[in-house]
């Protein structure tokens, strides 16, 4: 009776050992095979409630970070990333993935929103690589953003973005840096039906003139100096601003008016005059 009862014993010590191993197990480990497992939903409630009990807990907030990404919640991702940033301002891996939140969002937004959102991707990659010269994941993330970061033209749009801020309707600032944008790409101008459609064609005409950076700036630089002496009250960009947006894309130019400057080749290059905008025309 004796050896009986030992060895039901040991069959019952076994059986509850897969149950005692996940009840040793802490929520954060218990979330992590819940990602594991794809199970981004659970992984994201049992995450929820230990960012409530331990909010000073960054490996959490990066485990929200990279759920919210899979399960498409992209703000509550960027909310995440910055608070583990926040925790941890030393912290490559966490540096990283708020690079990533920031470039997914910036996939999504607008046009003209985009561009500051790349930029901080940008930054945030670039810290996680001088944190950490060995998180190649970093740094490869960093490689590929060069390869598709938005450039001047993207710069350009975020500064129009910002002067159309000024007036009551966006539309009619995007019609006259269209007038610009559209001789600059050899291209006939018409106005747009909406101001989607403006913000569309506009976008369309830079990136056509894209590939002849001088004719991109010239263009506009012109379209802010026309602006400017219609409106007077309004700011826009000068040459200082615009020189920024250049050094940041690295462009290889400089403007000093009424000369544009390869900063490649040392070398001054007169900017041509364009015939009058349509404003000028009308006097």
């Amino acid at each position: 009776m004796r050896i009986f009862s030992r060895a039901r014993f040991r069959v019952l010590c076994l059986a509850m050992a897969p149950v005692l191993a996940a009840a040793a197990q802490t929520p954060l480990e218990s979330a992590k095979a819940a990602y594991e497992k794809g199970d981004y939903s659970k992984a994201i409630t049992m995450l929820q409630s230990e960012a409530t009990k331990d909010p000073q807990n960054g490996e959490v907030q990066l485990l929200l970070v990279k759920s919210y990404l899979e399960t498409k919640q992209i703000d509550a991702a960027v909310s995440s990333a910055e608070k583990a940033v926040a925790i941890a301002p030393n912290n490559s891996e966490y540096h990283q993935w708020l690079g990533q939140a920031y470039g997914e969002k910036a996939s999504h937004a607008s046009m003209f929103s985009a561009y500051p959102l790349a930029r901080k991707t940008q930054k945030e990659f670039e810290t996680a690589v001088q944190l950490d010269a060995h998180n190649f994941d970093a740094a490869e993330d960093l490689v590929e953003y060069d390869c598709t970061a938005p450039g001047v033209v993207g710069g350009f749009l975020d500064l129009i973005s910002k002067v159309a801020g000024q007036f009551p309707s966006r539309y009619g600032i995007m019609e006259h840096f269209k007038q610009f944008f559209a001789r600059a790409a050899d291209q006939d101008y018409s106005p747009s039906s909406s101001l989607s459609w403006a913000e569309s064609d506009l976008q369309d005409y830079m990136n056509r003139a894209g590939d002849n950076a001088p004719r991109v700036i010239e263009a506009f630089y012109d379209a802010c100096e026309a602006l400017h002496q219609q409106f007077p009250e309004i700011t826009v960009p000068d040459a200082a601003r615009i020189n920024r947006v250049l050094y940041e894309n690295e462009a290889g130019y400089e403007l000093a008016p009424p000369n544009l400057i390869c900063r490649n080749r040392q070398a001054p290059v007169p900017v041509p005059l364009r015939s009058p905008a349509l404003h000028q025309q009308a006097q």
